[in-house]
């Protein structure tokens, strides 16, 4: 959602509540999309360099297989 522009809670949960069925296709949500609050719990429990250490490896990660299948590495 973060990716998609979303800057508030309000909008990850927008956002997640509208894609839904696409994100069903991916995760287990066996009670349904996380309220606003529940969002506003997991992200305050995030220590903020932690999550950009992963992210960034995250990130490393997709781009260097986007390039595996373009052929760019």
């Amino acid at each position: 959602a973060v990716l998609s522009d979303c800057d508030t809670v309000e909008d990850i949960t927008f956002w997640a509540r509208t894609k839904e069925a696409w994100l069903r296709r991916f995760l287990v949500l066996k009670n349904g999309i996380p309220s606003e609050e529940t969002f506003l719990r997991i992200l305050r429990a995030l220590d903020p360099k932690q999550f950009e250490n992963m992210f960034r490896r995250w990130v490393g990660g997709v781009v260097g297989a986007l390039s595996d299948d373009a052929g760019l590495a």
